[in-house]
């Protein structure tokens, strides 16, 4: 038979051990009432055969969350209660809650009530809480003993025993079925507030140490064996250099038309007006620039008189039926007929249109407006923007590593996040000092569809160069240093 619970004797009973000034020595009890009902004999032989409830043994506190749920199962068991653990901070947030149910976890991972009970009883100092289907000191406690369906719920505080720390301790006891008889409940509960603030004190103080006493432990394995690790770390690293890896030299590069076209002047002239600078886009047949006709209509008009005086000659001619004259009078139309068209096609040229679409290179004629230009001169330069030529300035050294056809990857300063894939189509033979510096020059084509790309940039390439062996990548400069300095 269930054994029944008194609440008003067992409220009396833990006053009477709430008003304990000293939370280390266990007081003298009251004498309990004579209940209604006494619990079984395990129950009483398993709370009374020691003053101390935990065996440092069995449950070593060596700072482990296992250690600590073992402890706690075992308190609950015999207690035929589920008991919970936790810690809380001044301003009432609670830490890791620990249970005879669960290891630990998180406090947004166990129920509100539970984790507003845990912090309640952390703060209780000096006094016990309990609930019961009859009376409660604590609203919080009677709150989660109703929604965890208890017959009976306990929180108490737990003494730390370092002095004053940032979080305070807590203990909450919830029963559903057995009971205790009420005094030994009461003794019970005070000696377990005792005997968990030294083994708490302890725990805390091995799981302090913890880490460090496993990262000394480490240290010194080390150095017992170091002999033996430097010996595997010199096979690893010998091993590790015949490991080949991809080589991706960097190299920098310049970004350069593929091809140019050209606009020269038509005639011995002056340019009148320039309509491009240096760097506008340009589209097929627009007008860039216009040279000064006046010379030209001048003449124009010149032969035009001409023609007429000719025809005039060759009419006088046919009236006075001279077919000498008329002869003569008619080849002269004719030249002067072949003039006239000569100049009017010069006329339609004046107007300086773009054979291709791209981007003006050079022609700064817009400073230099009405400057004089002879037939054949270059006007403007233009270059197409479909394809660019991307220049790559490689070392003596590379000449050994890189090859034609070897893929690269083009990354520009201006153009962050964006790449061009090619191919290297062409090494100079001859180098070329640029900066200073002895440089081979290696070309490779891209694609420019979003034109993005313009004469002149700078940036990087990566160029896929095949695998080189990690022992390669870091010896082979210190190597080459070494030749050309010491045996060279």
């Amino acid at each position: 038979m269930t054994p029944q619970f008194d609440s008003n004797a067992v409220a009396s009973a833990l006053t009477a051990f709430a008003t304990v000034d000293s939370p280390i020595a266990p007081q003298t009890q009251p004498q309990n009432p004579t209940p209604s009902s006494t619990p079984s004999s395990e129950q009483l032989k398993s709370i009374s055969s020691s003053d101390r409830l935990i065996d440092w043994n069995a449950a070593h506190p060596d700072g482990s969350d296992s250690t600590i749920h073992d402890l706690l199962k075992t308190i609950g068991h015999r207690l035929n209660a589920e008991i919970y653990f936790g810690r809380a901070l001044p301003n009432g947030c609670a830490g890791t809650i620990f249970s005879s149910q669960f290891e630990a976890h998180a406090p947004s991972e166990v129920s509100v009530g539970l984790r507003s009970s845990v912090v309640e009883a952390c703060f209780a100092t000096g006094r016990f809480l309990f609930a019961s289907e009859k009376d409660a000191t604590s609203g919080v406690l009677e709150n989660y003993r109703r929604g965890e369906k208890f017959q009976f719920a306990v929180g108490l505080s737990i003494p730390d025993l370092r002095g004053p720390t940032e979080m305070s301790s807590g203990v909450v006891i919830g029963f559903r079925d057995a009971l205790p008889s009420n005094l030994d409940l009461s003794k019970y509960l005070t000696q377990l507030r005792l005997d968990l603030a030294s083994w708490v004190q302890a725990w805390h103080a091995c799981r302090d140490c913890r880490t460090p006493s496993a990262w000394w432990r480490t240290v010194r394995s080390l150095q017992r064996h170091r002999n033996k690790f430097i010996g595997m770390g010199i096979c690893l690293g010998c091993l590790l250099t015949f490991l080949p890896v991809p080589y991706w030299p960097r190299r920098e590069c310049v970004v350069e038309p593929s091809a140019r076209r050209f606009v020269s002047s038509p005639i011995d002239g002056r340019v009148l007006k320039s309509l491009v600078r240096p760097g506008d886009v340009v589209e097929v047949g627009q007008i860039i620039g216009q040279m000064d006709d006046e010379q030209i209509r001048w003449e124009l008009g010149s032969a035009q008189a001409e023609l007429e005086q000719a025809s005039k000659q060759q009419d006088s001619a046919l009236a006075h039926q001279e077919g000498g004259k008329m002869r003569l009078a008619q080849l002269e139309q004719q030249k002067v007929s072949l003039k006239i068209q000569g100049l009017q096609a010069q006329l339609e040229r004046l107007e300086l249109r773009s054979t291709v679409a791209g981007v003006v290179l050079q022609g700064e004629w817009y400073r230099s407006e009405g400057a004089p230009v002879a037939r054949g001169d270059t006007l403007f330069e233009i270059a197409p923007l479909e394809k660019m030529t991307v220049q790559v300035h490689l070392t003596t050294e590379d000449l050994g590593e890189i090859e034609v056809d070897d893929s690269a990857t083009v990354r520009i300063d201006s153009a962050y996040g964006e790449a061009w894939p090619g191919t290297l189509s062409r090494i100079d033979p001859r180098a070329a000092v640029i900066d200073n510096e002895v440089r081979f020059v290696a070309d490779m084509e891209v694609e420019n569809k979003e034109n993005r790309l313009r004469p002149g940039m700078k940036g990087s390439v990566r160029i896929d160069a095949g695998y080189k062996s990690i022992g390669w990548a870091i010896f082979h400069r210190p190597y080459r240093w070494l030749m050309k300095n010491l045996v060279w």
